[in-house]
């Protein structure tokens, strides 16, 4: 962090926050650098709606950051409320987010965001997507009205039932159905994307096991080794799957997840084959139809 003039560039941000949010982006975020950077897109965010004449509501602070996860080299996440009208123009042009190398003279990383709308801020808990909810969790209102308010530990039990169904009926079908026509066929990309779903949905059942926001692919494997309630090894068993693409591997990573699922009691089991290709067909081919986000985007 050589390069930058601390001194010079607190000076030149100072009026982006008052007095009382520059304390709380002190107490909340560790570098100084980063505060810094935040300022500085904090300000480029404002110029550029005022020169296109788009209305800001809120601009929060987001990722790792905001969640207490912070490096010396994290990035600085934002997220900017614009009004619906502004939001739908910036959609239409097809540019709703942005990325800037050049925010803190001398500092060798970025600062991102994305512009959403204040009604996907107002949707986006009760109808989001895990990783959408995710990227909602723990973020800190810097300026203009805070419409989301405190959102930590997002994780909502009341689709814990439909979720592991689903997860399931993928699970099944992707080991019984696609990774047997992959072999059948012998198409490479057939099986491995079986085994992709396989790990994924097979991860994705630990973490609602153990009441675990999804964050992202990127955080799934650590998210998984940071669970309490899974089966014995099974991040290694996973890792060998992918690497041999093997029947051995693929029925060691399956029947552990599985024994450990029915182990559980409480009638866990695995689905009839009827409920595992209805679930299947109303999750993937059919969710257009029904309204609701394919299973991979839960």
């Amino acid at each position: 962090m050589s390069g930058i003039d601390f001194d010079v560039m607190r000076d030149e941000l100072c009026d982006v926050f008052d007095t009382k949010m520059w304390a709380k982006v002190e107490s909340r975020v560790q570098y100084e650098h980063h505060r810094l950077a935040l300022a500085a897109g904090v300000r480029r965010v404002l110029a550029i709606a005022e020169g296109v004449g788009e209305q800001v509501v809120a601009v929060y602070l987001g990722g790792s950051i905001a969640k207490g996860r912070e490096r010396v080299d994290s990035d600085v996440d934002l997220m900017v409320v614009l009004d619906e009208a502004s939001w739908e123009r910036r959609r239409v042009a097809r540019d709703v987010s942005f990325i800037w190398f050049d925010i803190l003279p001398g500092w060798e990383n970025y600062a991102e965001g994305r512009y959403v709308p204040v009604g996907y801020v107002e949707r986006v808990m009760a109808e989001g997507s895990e990783p959408a909810m995710n990227g909602v969790d723990g973020v800190m209102c810097v300026w203009g009205q805070d419409v989301l308010g405190e959102v930590t530990g997002v994780y909502a039990r009341d689709r814990h039932e439909e979720k592991m169904a689903s997860f399931w009926a993928q699970l099944q079908g992707n080991r019984y159905c696609f990774w047997e026509e992959g072999k059948r066929m012998g198409e490479v990309y057939l099986k491995s994307k079986a085994a992709m779903e396989v790990v994924l949905f097979g991860m994705r059942v630990i973490l609602v096991e153990n009441d675990i926001v999804f964050e992202c692919h990127k955080q799934l494997m650590t998210q998984v080794r940071g669970a309490v309630k899974k089966p014995v090894g099974i991040e290694d068993k996973a890792g060998r799957l992918l690497r041999e693409m093997s029947d051995e591997a693929m029925d060691d990573f399956y029947h552990s997840l599985l024994t450990w699922w029915e182990g559980l009691g409480g009638g866990r089991r695995a689905l009839e084959a009827d409920e595992m290709v209805s679930l299947y067909q109303l999750d993937c081919e059919m969710s257009w139809y029904t309204g609701r986000h394919a299973v991979t985007d839960w």
